[in-house]
């Protein structure tokens, strides 16, 4: 029987494109084919028919769809979720950064501040293994000059969430 696994849908499947880009738990970011029409951050287990370089879902299963969290931290969510996107690496097994998103999934409450977003993307950077050149930086410019080291940062659509949590101000 073939091995129950978890994954976060970081690219759900079009109309035109039926495959799904999962943040696997044993493989990192993969493309899976026939997976069924489940939302960005959905949270599922499938097993996993791998074909030449393609990975076939079966028995897909919802597990979790945050969506009240997510409502709360909206930016937050969705900026986690790209970035693992633009750098979790294809097929390459990731599991300390893997539990570490998945950890949003299970105590959501602990990322409610700015700070504490702020430490998670600190953590997430340095599980990624990307480090800004040597220098001072304050927390918020060493995880921007982490998100500029990306070739494609200007592909990315919530860059600009940094902003908010730079401008926000804890109650006195």
């Amino acid at each position: 029987m073939a091995e129950q696994r978890k994954g976060i849908v970081l690219r759900a499947s079009s109309a035109y494109k039926r495959t799904v880009t999962l943040f696997d738990d044993q493989l990192g970011k993969i493309e899976g084919i026939g997976g069924k029409d489940f939302s960005h951050g959905a949270l599922v287990s499938y097993t996993l028919k791998k074909a030449g370089v393609r990975y076939f879902l079966q028995d897909v299963k919802l597990l979790e769809m945050p969506m009240e969290w997510a409502r709360k931290n909206f930016l937050f969510f969705h900026h986690v979720l790209e970035l693992c996107d633009y750098f979790v690496p294809w097929d390459v097994h990731c599991e300390a950064l893997f539990a570490l998103v998945y950890f949003l999934y299970s105590k959501p409450e602990s990322v409610q501040t700015p700070q504490a977003q702020k430490m998670f993307l600190y953590s997430f950077f340095k599980r990624v293994g990307v480090h800004p050149e040597p220098g001072e930086h304050t927390v918020d410019e060493w995880i921007q000059a982490c998100i500029d080291e990306h070739p494609q940062v200007l592909s990315l659509r919530t860059a600009g969430y940094l902003k908010t949590l730079e401008s926000y101000e804890e109650p006195a």
